[in-house]
């Protein structure tokens, strides 16, 4: 188990090389995982997988503000600099793919490339209100295995709580 303080970054690490950093969407990385690109890649380049403050085995939380992309990117910022990476390329996915252009946008320098994959173009989502409402009020809904590999990964009963506070943040933002 690796962890950055102060935040209790949770991370996992493949290979060696050039940094390439994945950071996962809303929902964490076991719904979305990596595995293919890893298998593809860590022979070549240094792949680390944080889970931001909120998912997985990192610290918890109590809420999601609207704000948390930016927020998101400067914990991601943070993180290089704990395991002293000058430069990375990121690739993010969903919410992780808007954190890695922010990322980006706050440190060109540091980015050696970006890979925005299903990065979301606009905050208001008006054909994604349901899929926020289902989050925020029954999260049961996404089915048993979506359901069962939430709670693996964030623990039981708070992968909930964690769906919840995601919705909630998005509703918000549009």
């Amino acid at each position: 188990m690796n962890t950055i303080s102060p935040a209790r970054i949770y991370y996992r690490e493949y290979g060696s090389g050039l940094p390439l950093i994945f950071l996962h969407g809303g929902w964490g990385y076991e719904v979305y995982p990596f595995n293919q690109q890893i298998a593809v890649l860590a022979d070549r380049f240094r792949i680390l997988i944080p889970d931001r403050s909120g998912y997985g085995r990192s610290i918890k939380v109590e809420h999601l503000t609207v704000n948390f992309h930016q927020r998101a990117a400067s914990e991601m910022v943070e993180f290089l600099d704990a395991l002293g990476i000058e430069k990375a390329i990121l690739w993010g996915h969903s919410d992780g793919a808007v954190i890695a252009a922010l990322m980006g946008l706050m440190q060109p320098s540091r980015c050696l490339g970006l890979i925005l994959e299903a990065c979301h173009y606009y905050r208001a989502k008006p054909n994604s209100q349901e899929f926020f409402q289902t989050a925020v009020f029954e999260p049961e809904m996404f089915g048993p295995e979506i359901c069962r590999i939430l709670a693996l990964e964030h623990g039981e009963p708070y992968w909930r709580k964690l769906l919840e506070y995601h919705g909630r943040a998005w509703l918000n933002l549009a």
